[in-house]
């Protein structure tokens, strides 16, 4: 690390220099200061940048290997350090932003897992549900379905906010000030300071707590796996999975295709904002065309988060 054991021998070699140098001059205290602040600023600079953070703290590897701790990731909207995460050895992922980056050990990419959404209407038609082995692999390859909003502890928010780079200016500025006349002056600007941010903090964490509140309910509901029908926590729902919804369910627990039933009508207000329920239909028997969830097909679906308002058994031939 750039930050770390040398810097502490400089800054001991420093004060053993104060100490023979003991004249009663300040300037004498200069470079221990000027090395303090560059240290600071250093460490500080992992903090804003992950860039700067990659350079100080880790080095870089050309490819995987098992020495891999993290993973630098880089996008148009946020470059993040994600740790490596492994799961009985053989299969290594990252969480990014609560998505789950899974390792190709062919070219050492990672690259989201694939969902069954691309098949012909034959597949799904014909699907009698996950198998045992199928669940298992389905479990080590995707999260839980739910939504997870976690609420930061006090520690965590108060590092974010110390750290920030326009409230570090704020406090240089006012240690500063404490060498003027004015001392009680600027104490009492650094207090109010550290008051305001402790009332941000505090309401960030009322917010995020008021939000997590409203997350959609885990509740029971069946499902068909290895080919009979049982109950499951919402929470455990697998890509693959049959299952069976009715009005009674608080919300759609997963964005769904309607194999079965002659309609359905749901509120879709939560997604759309429109007051006026749409109507859904089950896909037709079978067919060899690819399921198209954004075009010609998005009428078969239930989306995550809305209500069935009234459905239908399938008309008697």
């Amino acid at each position: 690390r750039l930050d770390g054991p040398l810097w502490l021998i400089l800054h001991a070699w420093l004060m053993t220099s104060v100490e023979i140098r003991d004249d009663g001059e300040l300037e004498h205290f200069v470079p221990l200061v000027l090395s303090g602040l560059a240290h600071l600023l250093l460490h500080l600079m992992g903090h804003w940048s992950v860039a700067a953070r990659c350079l100080i703290a880790f080095t870089r590897l050309p490819s995987y290997t098992s020495e891999v701790t993290h993973v630098k990731v880089v996008t148009s909207e946020k470059s993040l350090l994600c740790p490596i995460q492994r799961r009985n050895g053989d299969q290594v992922w990252i969480d990014y932003q609560r998505k789950k980056l899974l390792l190709d050990p062919k070219d050492g990419t990672f690259h989201r897992p694939k969902y069954p959404v691309d098949y012909t209407l034959d597949f799904y038609s014909s699907s009698r549900g996950l198998s045992e082995e199928e669940i298992a692999k389905a479990e080590g390859t995707y999260f839980d379905n739910t939504l997870n909003l976690p609420v930061p502890k006090f520690q965590e928010l108060l590092l974010q906010h110390v750290t920030a780079p326009f409230f570090v200016f704020q406090m240089i500025c006012g240690l500063l000030w404490l060498f003027d006349d004015y001392w009680y002056y600027s104490l009492m600007t650094i207090i109010l300071l550290v008051m305001l941010e402790i009332m941000t903090i505090k309401r960030r964490i009322r917010d995020m707590s008021e939000i997590r509140s409203i997350k959609p309910p885990i509740y029971e509901l069946a499902v068909l796996r290895e080919g009979r029908w049982t109950f499951i926590p919402s929470s455990r729902l697998l890509p693959g999975d049959i299952v069976c919804v009715t009005t009674n369910n608080p919300v759609v627990p997963a964005d769904m295709l309607i194999l079965a039933g002659s309609s359905a009508v749901v509120n879709e207000s939560m997604l759309t904002g429109e007051s006026t329920p749409n109507l859904k239909e089950s896909i037709l028997s079978s067919s060899d065309i690819k399921l198209n969830c954004r075009g010609v097909h998005k009428d078969n679906i239930l989306f995550s988060g809305t209500r069935l308002v009234l459905t239908k058994p399938p008309t008697a031939p």
